[in-house]
């Protein structure tokens, strides 16, 4: 394990949590406010993105471990 394996993934989670919040956050802002359609449509889009960033996590986890078996 690399010595900033950690820190990395702390970092990382705090991104994805910060997204992933701020989606909420406009949604949650779209039922009180009169731009509804784009608060939704923005939080929607950030709650996507956060998906995103830890599907692309994972896949890129698991291409390193295979690629550390055949060596």
């Amino acid at each position: 394990m690399p010595d900033n394996f950690l820190a990395d993934h702390l970092q990382a989670g705090i991104v994805i949590f910060v997204v992933l919040g701020l989606g909420l956050l406009f949604i949650v802002r779209s039922k009180i406010s009169e731009r509804r359609f784009y608060y939704r449509g923005l939080g929607y889009s950030l709650i996507m993105m956060a998906i995103f960033l830890v599907v692309v996590g994972v896949l890129q986890n698991l291409d390193e471990a295979t690629h550390r078996l055949g060596h």
